[in-house]
């Protein structure tokens, strides 16, 4: 079946604006899509248009002839372009005689780079981010959402709407409705996510990175100083962020300052991998396998994905962390973030006296599986078990005690 795909022109120029039109609506895209071409000759207005969802992919010139926006090196696209990745995600190909002003922003496919005099190259961007199939699954995704959203509204919400009428919560400036549908959304995306859940893929194993500033369980902490990671063990029930006792500070913490940590070594260090590294026979593998996929006792396997290096975690040796120690990797600037991680190089701002970022979070159910399994490791309690035959004796006696007398006659 065919796709239909919104391209969307921003060209200050009419004639060139005629010229690529052709070219980008005559082409031959892969996977059978159907691209429809649109053009504006205002920069901001093709911003109005994107922010309102009127489009798939975005053409973007750079610059704008007779406007001036300050004098700088920021020309209107630049603007333009930064309007929209604050607004929603559409993929840039910038065509412009001014590449070098751009080149620095260039992440293909989904942010291409063309010169002007190369515009036959144009249409081969927007294929290869067709190829990708994310405007394709972004709309599926968008789509589903919405019709989630109005079927609980009319069979649910309309309907018992005295029940659930509510005002804003505090200072959150969400209402109890909007909440309560979050909150069903989050279950509703995770019931469609079980069918890809355990693909091969590392991806679906982590929320990289972390979305809530609160804490929770399976946190990764990166120890920068000593390149160690770590995972948060604590309940998510201690980690919500609130309002502090103290009046006078206005800055948010979790009910506990202190984090209970598990280590999160590297999969070289341990027996298994290195004795099948070694020989690689039948019997190291299925040694280094049961390993990899054992969910109980001590240890427990998560592979490799973005910063995260091949981790084995080890349930028997903790630590604590305080809260206080930690920055969270959205905070550092995202020019500064893979080069703090992996080189050790940290921002000139950065605050010295944090000593652990938090990289990502393991996500449900992994997160909660690790929990469950560091308690049934390191919680096991002994007790005797009780006497069976005198509990059912003191049944019988108690039976027997109120049952009536015979009655003689």
């Amino acid at each position: 079946m065919s796709v239909d795909v919104r391209v969307l022109i921003i060209e200050d120029e009419n004639e060139q604006l005629d010229n690529i039109s052709r070219r980008i609506s005559s082409y031959s895209y892969s996977h059978g899509f159907n691209v429809i071409v649109e053009g504006v000759n205002d920069f901001f207005e093709g911003s109005a248009r994107v922010g309102r969802g009127e489009c798939d992919i975005v053409v973007l010139d750079v610059h704008q002839d007779g406007v001036d926006i300050g004098g700088s090196e920021l020309e209107t696209g630049i603007a333009v372009y930064r309007q929209i990745t604050c607004a929603r995600f559409v993929p840039v190909v910038f065509w412009t005689g001014y590449t070098h002003k751009v080149e620095d922003l260039e992440n293909e496919p989904f942010v291409a780079v063309v010169e002007k005099s190369d515009s036959s190259d144009v249409p081969s961007k927007i294929d290869e981010i067709l190829t990708s199939r994310i405007v394709e699954d972004l709309r599926n995704l968008e789509d589903s959402l919405r019709i989630e959203i109005a079927k609980h509204m009319w069979d649910e919400i309309v309907p018992n709407w005295s029940e659930y009428r509510c005002g804003r919560d505090g200072d959150s400036g969400i209402s109890f409705v909007a909440a309560l549908l979050l909150s069903r959304l989050s279950r509703f995306i995770d019931s469609k996510r079980m069918d890809v859940l355990y693909s091969k893929h590392p991806g679906h194993r982590y929320i990289f990175p972390s979305v809530s500033p609160n804490l929770g369980p399976g946190d990764i902490l990166y120890e920068y100083e000593t390149r160690h990671w770590w995972v948060v063990l604590n309940p998510a029930c201690d980690l919500v962020l609130r309002a502090s006792k103290d009046s006078s500070r206005s800055e948010l913490q979790p009910k506990v300052d202190l984090l209970l940590c598990a280590s999160a070594k590297p999969l070289d260090e341990f027996g298994e991998y290195l004795s099948w590294r070694s020989s690689k026979s039948n019997a190291k593998r299925k040694t280094l396998v049961k390993f990899l996929t054992r969910t109980e006792g001590r240890y427990r396997y998560f592979p490799s994905f973005r910063l995260i290096p091949h981790l084995v975690v080890d349930l028997a040796d903790t630590r604590v962390v305080q809260w206080s120690s930690l920055v969270d990797y959205r905070d550092i600037a995202p020019s500064d973030r893979d080069d703090f991680i992996q080189n050790q190089v940290a921002p000139e701002d950065f605050d010295q006296s944090k000593k652990f970022v938090r990289i990502a979070s393991l996500a449900s159910p992994f997160a909660e599986a690790l929990v469950v399994q560091h308690s049934q490791y390191f919680g096991r309690v002994g007790v005797p078990d009780f006497d069976c035959e005198s509990v059912i004796k003191a049944f019988d006696d108690n039976v027997d005690a109120d049952s009536p007398g015979d009655d003689s006659n």
